[in-house]
């Protein structure tokens, strides 16, 4: 049994998941002389091989920047909590037992200058194994590959739900500091320089002055 994280790895608490293997091989063989002429073969292989991924407690939703891969921010993945954050479109929990029976027959005979051997071969094979396809619930922030879409969703859908909340729930007057939070990091996306790696663009516009001239008339009204 391999432990927690060896399967799965997030950074945050309660998402690592272990692996376990259970490998068992048997096998039987029984030669039976009737002549010096004539001999028998048989053979019994039984194995089960058992590879089990399972959660580390119950099913959990699981938010992705997109569907299809990881995304970087200067150099470091982005993850989210849930299982296999850096791996949207696997799923966990997967395993169960393969096993397999095979009997063998076969018959020796010689006869003068010939050597002759028949018999025959049976297999049954049972693979009882499952894979949890969406047992945890997935959401991505972008249909596609690219970073900057998730990114202005993620950020830009944060920053509007924790300062409306807080306006909502204390007023404008007491609500400065999220108001302050929010447009500081708003501000640190924006200044990014990797987020246009391949861009030698200047101009006087503001990006951010258009999103909170967007963001603050409808909280003073």
């Amino acid at each position: 049994m391999n432990g927690p994280g060896t399967n799965a790895s997030s950074p945050y608490d309660g998402y690592d998941t272990g692996l376990t293997q259970n490998n068992h091989n048997l096998l039987g063989s029984l030669t039976h002389v009737f002549s010096p002429s004539f001999t028998s073969q048989t053979k019994v292989s039984w194995s089960k091989v058992a590879n089990d991924q399972p959660l580390n407690g119950d099913p959990q939703p699981t938010l992705y920047m997109n569907p299809t891969t990881a995304v970087r921010l200067q150099g470091y993945r982005i993850a989210f909590p849930g299982y296999l954050p850096w791996n949207p479109g696997s799923a966990i929990p997967f395993g169960g037992p393969q096993k397999q029976l095979a009997f063998y027959q076969d018959f020796n005979w010689v006869k003068g200058n010939h050597d002759l051997r028949f018999g025959g071969y049976y297999m049954h094979m049972a693979d009882d194994r499952t894979f949890g396809a969406y047992e945890n619930s997935v959401e991505s922030l972008n249909t596609t590959s690219a970073a900057l879409p998730s990114l202005d969703n993620f950020v830009l859908g944060q920053i509007r739900s924790s300062i409306f909340l807080d306006i909502a729930r204390d007023g404008f007057e007491r609500s400065k500091l999220s108001i302050i939070q929010g447009i500081m990091k708003l501000r640190q996306v924006c200044n990014s320089p990797s987020l246009l790696p391949n861009e030698d663009f200047f101009c006087d516009d503001s990006v951010k002055t258009e999103v909170l001239i967007d963001e603050f008339p409808p909280v003073s009204r």
